[in-house]
């Protein structure tokens, strides 16, 4: 529980770091485009955001993997990857016709929330804790 705490104080701590100083990384490209600065804070923001559910999965995909439940974790890893992210992106360009690159990254996002709500589940649940030793 105290890895989990300090991860999220850390998480909000980044986010918010990432979240006011955009505009002084922004300013690190000498980007000229209006519409290309107008679109980086939006894509700043769901960076921000990302990188915070990142350092949440991270924490929790190594508690997973240390009680030695590898099989979750590729599920979480790689199924969420194409289960959710690469199909909700897809219908977000090609069915509902978005143009925002924002909200594009965005939902091609939103599997970190889905990796951490089901990482979440496993580890309250102690299904994750197997013993690794073989003593015979």
């Amino acid at each position: 529980r105290s890895v989990l705490t300090l991860t999220v104080v850390l998480s909000i701590l980044l986010f918010l770091f990432l979240l006011t100083g955009s505009p002084l990384i922004i300013q690190i490209y000498h980007i000229q485009s209006e519409a290309v600065l107008a679109l980086i804070p939006y894509v700043c923001a769901v960076f921000a955001f990302r990188i915070c559910f990142r350092c949440f999965n991270f924490t929790i995909f190594s508690i997973l993997r240390s009680g030695g439940d590898s099989k979750i974790i590729s599920f979480l890893d790689s199924g969420l990857l194409f289960g959710v992210a690469v199909p909700l992106a897809y219908l977000g360009i090609y069915v509902f016709g978005m143009k925002s690159v924002a909200l594009v990254y965005l939902l091609s996002q939103s599997e970190q929330i889905v990796r951490f709500i089901l990482g979440l589940k496993r580890i309250q649940k102690g299904f994750w804790a197997k013993d690794l030793t073989f003593i015979h």
